[in-house]
């Protein structure tokens, strides 16, 4: 099997390490530590069932905001490495990216979702950006492994850039290192951000996935507002899996109210196949946020939702959502 040729890239960022400056060098013999952990549970009322789900991680990074940074993160629950990247940037304006990491193609899921103002991400994500219950049966937090090029222009006060663009090629083989068919999914997005407040997107994936190298493509819009108080986050994916035409858009909007209080509405529309209109889920969430800390490491949620089908058949559903959210740094 072939795989993406990182060692390479991997030993000419390595040789850089002793050329380091005191800062670069301070930045590596004192790593960060992390470990982040995303607990929900979730009553069913139609089924009249409750289950509970844990995301939990840790990670490690080396050089933060030098030249040359590392980090990997590792995947509790999966027992998986989730991250493993070297990423080193030569300007201040261009980064080039090595290893295991974050989809680029879709904007919400380069998000945590513990900096979102919903439980879950949306059902785009899950089913087509490679989070949960992707389509593709290719499930890694939307992760893959690959070299990727991102780049930014016309830096602006308040730290953002008019134009990002990052553009990579990965094994479509998600947290695997390895590759499983010898193809090479790319992936791009670019961001345009004329002011702080408001941004909007454009991302493709052309993949092939599993041995028989079957179709996996995907094109993502975006539209994204948000002025420290009011936001609005949306994003519509389009989809082709072996053939299979699929669609999902989700709109996100609410308020700070309080600094540490959110109040916020999504709708969430996804239509499996575009070929049969009984294939539509909408759901219509509530959600209120709680940060229990200034640095908003530690809060939970509270959220409702209904499920509505348009195939007549199967009962719509209403859900109840807590979520708790802690996350613990340290710098050694």
């Amino acid at each position: 099997m072939k795989s993406v040729r990182l060692l390479p890239a991997m030993l000419l960022l390595l040789l850089r390490l002793p050329f380091l400056h005191a800062q670069e060098a301070s930045g590596w013999l004192h790593p960060e530590l992390s470990a982040s952990t995303y607990l929900t549970g979730v009553y069913d009322h139609g089924a009249y069932e409750g289950r509970f789900s844990v995301l939990s991680a840790l990670s490690a990074t080396l050089g933060r905001g030098t030249a040359v940074e590392t980090s990997v993160s590792f995947d509790v629950i999966q027992k998986k490495v989730m991250g493993c990247e070297l990423v080193w940037r030569p300007v201040n304006a261009l980064r080039v990216r090595a290893g295991i990491q974050r989809m680029p193609f879709l904007l919400e899921t380069t998000y945590s979702p513990r900096t979102l103002e919903a439980v879950g991400f949306s059902q785009a994500a899950s089913y087509l950006g490679g989070y949960s219950k992707d389509l593709s049966g290719r499930n890694s937090r939307s992760r893959d492994c690959g070299l990727a090029v991102e780049g930014s222009f016309w830096p602006r006060d308040g730290g953002y850039s008019v134009l990002s663009v990052v553009a990579g090629l990965f094994n479509g083989n998600g947290y695997s290192f390895r590759d499983d068919n010898g193809a090479k999914d790319f992936q791009g997005r670019v961001v345009l951000q004329p002011a702080r407040r408001w941004k909007v997107s454009l991302g493709a994936m052309v993949g092939r996935y599993g041995e028989e190298k079957l179709v996996r493509d995907r094109i993502s819009t975006g539209f994204w507002y948000d002025d420290g108080k009011w936001f609005v986050r949306s994003e519509n994916i389009f989809g082709v899996t072996d053939g299979l035409r699929s669609d999902g858009f989700s709109a996100l909007g609410g308020c700070w109210f309080r600094p540490s209080m959110a109040l916020s509405a999504r709708c969430d529309r996804f239509q499996t196949d575009l070929s049969d209109p009984l294939t539509v889920t909408t759901q219509a969430q509530l959600c209120f946020s709680h940060m229990l800390s200034a640095d908003r490491n530690f809060s939970y949620r509270l959220q409702y939702g209904h499920a509505f089908h348009s195939d007549p058949s199967v009962p719509g559903s209403d859900t109840l959502y807590c979520c708790l959210i802690f996350r613990f740094g340290a710098t050694l």
